[in-house]
């Protein structure tokens, strides 16, 4: 929304008055993303985090198992562990994963967008 008023202030379709609310709306677009860009940014390293306490965690199990632990205990407690943990994985409400894949379809979207609000512009 913010693109499509941001487009018809710099192609005078409103007063020259209204110029204020052309650097609005384009300052609002550049929030949005750059605040889309703090969740996801934020979402990747939680994930990452998650990804190297799992490496270490199994490296402490299988490399510096305590004497008193048989072969087999180790092996349960490693199958245990592996087979009852999730990835750590963000979603939109478990309908969209939240990574960096989503943000550039989003970008692409609005891209995709300006771009047919061009066009019409030139058929009116």
């Amino acid at each position: 929304m913010a693109l499509t008023r941001a487009y018809l202030l710099i192609t005078n379709r409103f007063a020259r008055k209204y110029m204020f609310l052309m650097y609005l709306n384009v300052l609002m677009a550049l929030i949005l993303v750059l605040l889309c860009y703090g969740i996801v940014s934020s979402c990747e390293q939680v994930r990452d985090k998650a990804k190297k306490f799992d490496a270490a965690l199994y490296r402490l199990l299988v490399y510096k198992s305590p004497p008193k632990l048989t072969q087999s205990m180790t092996t349960l407690k490693l199958f245990f562990h592996f087979s009852g943990k999730p990835e750590v994985v963000f979603t939109l409400s478990g309908f969209l994963k939240l990574d960096w894949n989503l943000l550039y379809s989003m970008m692409a979207a609005g891209c995709a967008y300006l771009i047919v609000i061009i066009q019409l512009n030139n058929f009116i």
